[in-house]
């Protein structure tokens, strides 16, 4: 079945290049190494580049997008849309180059395969619309190095499986979330499944034995020895499944597996590499058919939300306390402006409001007084006010008011019918300026305190006007 997105059907302009290639891979293998995009990023860039990621949405009008890194540091972004998309056969798309004056004129590349003898495959490559012949010799320069990229991986992954992921962390952090038993189960396998860390004893020569658990209760259980580490850099691990994995014939398991991770800074994002060499094609193709290649796209996708969580808490200051008040009364003295004067900052502080809107968007503009008798000017911005649960605002840092230096929320949660516990979560840019705003200004204290005073005023004053 052939799907396209035909767009413009006048002929393009321009110069062109064509030229063919026989590869020594079945035709399914050379179409996966150009259209899934972990394989695509092992090889599609000219020789002395790194390739940075490789995403897109392989469907008629799907975008895709590319990077890649020159030996002088020079890094390059490609994108487009696919055209027409024959499983197989035929893939069409647009190719652009994101310079920093927008994009460049669009070209038009057409992979055509075709098998050529048992095993081996003709690729022919064709690219319309160059805009001159300089272009157009840069281009089939670059898609000859290619190219041959492409033949030598695919003349040694026919028996692996490579997967490659770019993660918006820095790289000591993921390292730490792949290696740490504590880590490993909050991410390890498919979004469905648990995992228990049975044993995981990270060095050379030590054993790791998982077990991951499906939603209906079955046990999966695989391990393994460890062959070489590098921190921060590279594991290298055999990967074998236990007999008790469940499957209805266990000679059907794939055997004698090695799996590699490679970890690269990418600009403080880290790009994981996964390649997992078998013995033989058919234990490859078995270890296919188990739906390999998805369950780790899953795993991903959770190591993205783990990464993402541990950076929050890293760049956060989170401080609660249980409060002997209702939820709504508690709600209600953070909009108090009248009585709030009387419990907000740290001990031996008072406020003063000098404007307020108390809706979204709306802003509060105080002066707190402190104790030593210096004034502070602040400006709060509410974002969400869900009364009695939630409450969000915008903290800017000084007088630079739309310079938002951190931005809180505030959750009330009911314990008991006349108690509530208050928690204050204060997220700041980076982690740097967390610890920052913390080492200056006692930001954790100061929280505390505030905490407290409001749990003080509430129990002596229960109603927030009096």
């Amino acid at each position: 079945m052939v799907a396209s997105n035909a767009g413009d059907a006048s002929q393009p302009t321009g110069y062109a290049l064509r030229f063919e290639r026989s590869l020594a891979a079945p035709r399914a293998l050379v179409w996966a190494a150009w259209t899934e995009p972990e394989r695509l990023a092992a090889w599609c860039c000219p020789t002395g580049c790194d390739m940075l990621f490789a995403e897109g949405d392989l469907q008629p009008g799907g975008a895709w997008r590319s990077g890649m890194r020159t030996l002088a540091g020079r890094e390059y972004i490609a994108c487009g849309e696919y055209r027409e998309i024959a499983p197989t056969e035929r893939l069409v798309f647009t190719h652009r180059w994101e310079r920093a004056d927008g994009l460049s004129p669009e070209t038009i590349v057409t992979v055509t395969l075709s098998d050529e003898s048992e095993g081996c495959t003709r690729l022919v490559l064709e690219q319309c619309a160059l805009p001159d012949e300089r272009n157009r010799n840069d281009h089939h320069s670059g898609w000859s190095e290619a190219i041959d990229n492409l033949a030598a991986h695919l003349d040694t992954v026919q028996s692996d499986i490579v997967l490659c992921r770019v993660f918006d962390a820095p790289r000591e952090l993921v390292w730490q979330a792949w290696t740490e038993s504590e880590h490993i189960a909050g991410w390890f396998g498919p979004a469905c499944f648990t995992t228990r860390v049975v044993e995981n004893d990270f060095r050379p020569g030590g054993a790791y034995r998982y077990v991951m658990i499906g939603p209906d209760g079955t046990e999966y259980p695989f391990g393994g020895s460890f062959l070489e580490i590098r921190p921060h850099e590279c594991v290298v691990a055999t990967d074998e499944f236990d007999e008790g994995f469940s499957l209805d014939n266990v000679e059907l398991l794939p055997r004698g597996m090695v799996t590699t991770t490679l970890f690269e800074d990418v600009g403080g994002r880290t790009r994981v590499t996964i390649r997992i060499a078998h013995p033989t094609i058919e234990d490859r193709d078995r270890h296919d058919d188990m739906g390999v290649i998805g369950g780790w796209r899953s795993s991903f996708h959770c190591l993205d939300e783990l990464l993402s969580e541990v950076q929050e808490q890293n760049r956060s200051i989170e401080v609660e306390r249980v409060i002997a008040a209702p939820r709504e009364l508690a709600y209600d003295a953070f909009l108090d402006t009248t009585n709030i004067t009387h419990w907000w900052g740290p001990e031996g502080f008072t406020t003063t409001t000098r404007a307020v809107q108390t809706r979204p968007d709306g802003r509060w503009r105080f002066t707190m007084h402190g104790p030593d008798g210096r004034d502070y000017e602040n400006l709060v911005i509410y974002r969400e006010l869900s009364r009695p649960e939630r409450l969000c605002y915008d903290h800017p840092g000084g007088e630079e008011f739309e310079n938002v230096s951190m931005n809180t929320t505030v959750t009330f949660t009911e314990v008991e019918p006349d108690k509530t516990r208050v928690t204050m979560q204060m997220t700041f840019a980076t982690a740097a300026e967390r610890d920052r705003v913390e080492q200056a200004y006692g930001a954790i204290e100061g929280a505390h305190h505030t905490l407290a005073r409001l749990a003080q005023r509430l129990e002596t004053s229960p109603s927030p006007t009096t």
